[in-house]
């Protein structure tokens, strides 16, 4: 993602907290201009209703090296006209220049500046709230392959046994006659989580079976390929909670001072990071 796109997406995250209930909040948004008819794409919009009046907020934002001049002020006044909006937040990375900001005065265009605090004094700020993240992770505890036609006494083959020891989930268990494709453990098992089936519950438990089409897998043995007729799983289901990291802090601000703070923590899993921003209040008491 872009920064500028990530810029946009934190402006939104802030001003949804702050909105009032049952706002909506888009990031972007497309708006009919009055004038023309035509779509016009904002950063973000935040639509409400005071009584049984429709009000309409567009923010615009500009994450660049440069402070912001009046041009720009003067191109946001005249879409906040043709589009209707009620009111329309600027903000800007690096702040505004005085004509900037009296044009702003004079069009009713409300601003922001949002800038990266990170260092010493951010770390103080998120002391004061501690960040963690609560899932279930499970691990397979019983593996039941089942064979057609095969003898009561045999035996996988060394190969996929040594397989399913060194690369656990990533080993595989079967193997598709037409072309030799392996069906993976973990495969096998992210099919029960894709579709939510898997153990809600911490402990050991079923989990599921699985059975291939009619004849389509084989399974290596000591005596021989045997077909496949399928799959039964066990797993075992624990709750984790770790502590999420701090990242970065902003801070959000108007021209009477700070609005808010956040503070980003950023948690780091085999599926991807996930970034948790908390809102504080200029006193950094969480909100």
């Amino acid at each position: 993602m872009n920064d500028w796109r990530r810029f946009e997406l934190l402006v939104s995250r802030i001003e949804a907290a702050l909105a009032p209930k049952g706002a909506v909040v888009r990031c972007p948004d497309r708006i009919p201009d009055k004038v023309t008819g035509q779509l016009r794409e904002v950063d973000a919009s935040i639509r409400f209703q005071v009584g049984t009046t429709p009000i309409l907020i567009t923010i615009e934002c500009r994450d660049r090296v440069a402070i912001q001049d009046d041009t720009w002020i003067e191109q946001i006044a005249k879409k906040k006209e043709k589009i209707g909006a009620s009111a329309t937040i600027a903000v800007s990375s690096r702040g505004f220049t005085q004509p900037a900001s009296r044009s702003a005065q004079h069009f009713g265009i409300e601003l922001r500046t949002l800038t990266d605090v990170s260092g010493t004094e951010a770390g103080s700020w998120a002391d004061d709230v501690q960040v963690s993240i609560e899932f279930r992770e499970w691990r397979f505890t019983r593996l039941e392959v089942m064979l057609l036609n095969a003898p009561p006494s045999v035996v996988l083959a060394p190969s996929l046994t040594d397989a399913i020891s060194n690369l656990g989930y990533n080993a595989p268990v079967a193997f598709r006659k037409s072309d030799a494709r392996p069906l993976i453990l973990g495969e096998v098992g992210g099919q029960f989580v894709e579709h939510g089936l898997y153990p809600p519950i911490p402990g050991v438990r079923p989990f599921g079976v699985v059975t291939p089409s009619d004849g389509e897998y084989v399974v290596p043995t000591e005596s021989g390929e045997f077909t496949l007729s399928k799959i039964q799983l066990e797993v075992e289901v624990t709750n984790v909670s770790r502590p999420v990291p701090f990242k970065k802090a902003f801070q959000y601000v108007n021209h009477t001072g700070p609005v808010v703070r956040v503070v980003e923590h950023e948690f780091e899993s085999s599926l991807g990071s996930l970034t948790v921003g908390v809102v504080q209040s200029p006193e950094i008491k969480p909100s």
